[in-house]
């Protein structure tokens, strides 16, 4: 667990004995404290109590998000307990346990994973159960390197829950599969797709912007239903890629007062990026010409004679 600690020695002037009548004496001195730093709780040893710590952290995901405790109690239970292991997962499927917990839980599973508790997560993607526990079970097995996780990966590629299918086209290509991002970058533009699920395709993809997909990062850039880090990611995209074809979307909205401040600025900087790279191949790949020669000057006309 990574603890942030508080570097440095504060001084503190100490007034003792301050009497206007003695005789001046040494200043007082400059006493050093260290900060006090508070200390996390001790691991629990016995499973049990491991997981009941481990279950009050992530039933209480507001005060406990950026905690790693629960991570590290989720990763020693499954080396000594790993019937504990199945509780984890029973308190994910629970239909009181809220959303925000649920991500918790899963990130646990992540590092509580054990081949043994496979079997159980695939009959957690099928039909019928809840789609949002589909959906991050689904992220869950697309980290496993697994091969019957894998394969069932594939096969919710064409689900028709489209959280779950983004899930697992997300996944696919966050491991590098071509052909799961090309069949992405197609479904950024089906009709009626929610712009969240824009957004998340334009943050997926982004990571390593293809000249293919130039169409698609212009038409988010634009977009004003998709979120503003979606356009920023869509903006920083084209520029990295040097893409001539968005300097008119580009222009666009740095020139729209209704763009945000931050998405005109960055658009304007990606213009100037651009038209410096273009310029840049223009001139490395021109080829060399002769000067051209001045035109011999026009010989002096003879005046007529006078009749």
């Amino acid at each position: 667990m990574r603890i942030r600690l508080l570097l440095g020695l504060t001084g503190l002037a100490v007034l003792v004995g301050c009497d206007s009548s003695a005789p001046p004496s040494a200043p007082a001195p400059i006493v050093p404290t260290a900060p006090v730093v508070p200390t996390a709780p001790a691991m629990p040893t016995d499973p049990q109590a491991m997981y009941d710590r481990w279950k009050a952290i992530v039933t209480n995901p507001a005060e406990n998000a950026q905690s790693l405790e629960a991570f590290n109690l989720a990763a020693e239970l499954s080396k000594s307990s790993p019937e504990l292991v199945d509780k984890m997962v029973d308190l994910l499927v629970d239909p009181t346990t809220s959303q925000d917990s649920r991500y918790m839980i899963m990130t646990c599973l992540d590092a509580a994973y054990s081949p043994n508790l496979l079997p159980r997560m695939l009959t957690l993607v099928e039909p019928g159960v809840d789609p949002v526990i589909r959906t991050l079970v689904t992220i869950n097995l697309t980290r496993l390197n697994d091969p019957q996780a894998q394969e069932k990966v594939r096969q919710l590629v064409n689900d028709p829950e489209r959280r779950v299918k983004l899930a697992a086209l997300s996944g696919l290509v966050e491991m590098g599969d071509q052909d799961s991002r090309k069949v992405l970058q197609e479904y950024y533009f089906t009709e009626g797709l929610p712009a969240e699920y824009r957004g998340r395709i334009v943050h997926v993809l982004s990571t390593m912007p293809q000249a293919s997909e130039a169409p698609l990062y212009i038409a988010a850039l634009q977009d004003g239903t998709v979120d503003e880090a979606s356009r920023l990611l869509a903006v920083s995209a084209v520029g990295r890629m040097g893409e001539v074809s968005a300097l008119p979307a580009l222009e666009a909205v740095a020139n729209d007062a209704a763009s945000p401040e931050e998405l005109k600025k960055i658009a304007a900087s990606a213009v100037n990026v651009i038209k410096e790279k273009a310029g840049q191949s223009s001139a490395s790949t021109a080829p060399a010409t002769e000067p051209t020669p001045a035109p011999e000057p026009a010989p002096a006309e003879t005046p007529t004679a006078a009749p």
